[in-house]
Order: structure tokens, then sequence, then C-alpha cells
């Protein structure tokens, strides 16, 4: 089983921190980022079961909002977790979030099963 996480605002140095908790759990994040006031923002993760965890076959990070994991199987399952920018944001970080992404599910072979999880910041209904 696993968690997708956002804005977890944890600041690290690593590419990719993997911590482990009590019965097997592990917490697997890319990076958050510090904003013009030097508050932590942002960041992405999952929150695996010891068995997921035992069955991963790749993480990679795509910065610190788009964060990928696979995982053996029959068949293969990929989970990336996303934080997209919020309609603050200028048209520039909303273009490289989604550029990001793009790239993240292209290097998803199509017959792998994927789930894209997260916060997408997105606004239904009237404006």
């Amino acid at each position: 089983m696993s968690l997708g996480i956002q804005e977890h605002r944890v600041v690290h140095d690593e590419d990719i921190r993997i911590e482990r908790f009590i019965k097997g759990v592990h917490l697997v994040t890319s990076s958050a980022w510090r904003n013009g006031r030097g508050a932590a923002t942002g960041g992405v993760g999952m929150m695996l079961t010891k068995e997921a965890y035992g069955a991963i076959s790749l993480i990679k990070s795509y910065g610190c909002r788009v964060l990928l994991i696979s995982f053996n199987g029959n068949p293969r399952l990929t989970l990336i977790s996303v934080y997209s920018p919020t309609e603050a944001a200028t048209d520039e970080e909303a273009e490289d979030f989604h550029n990001t992404l793009r790239a993240a599910i292209h290097d998803v072979p199509a017959h792998q099963l994927l789930m894209v999880v997260g916060d997408l910041n997105a606004h239904l209904g009237k404006s």
C-alpha cells in the first residue's frame, strides 16, 4: 500500500530521501524548497508499507514537484506523486511543471499501470 504526500515542507540536500519508521513503513521524499521569505514550501513523497517498499524497482525524482516510483509486479505499477503550482504561480512555473509531468509520464512504458496522484490545485465551477 502507498500514500502520496504533497507539501511535506521538509527541505533536505538529497535528491531523494528515504526514511524508515516503525513496522517497516518507509517515507520516500524529494526535497521541499525555500520561498522568498525563507519558509519551507512544497515537496512530494510517498509513504510505503514494508511490502510496497520491498517491491520497488525504480525511484526517480523529477525535481521538487514530481516523484516517480515503480513497483515490480504483473503488470508493473508506476505511481507519480505531484504538487502543481497554484494559480498564483507565473505562467512559466506552470508550464515548467506541466512539461516535467509530461516527461515523467512519457518515461513510463505503455504496458505498465500508471497512477498520477497528488495536489493538482484544480478549481472546479465558476470563477
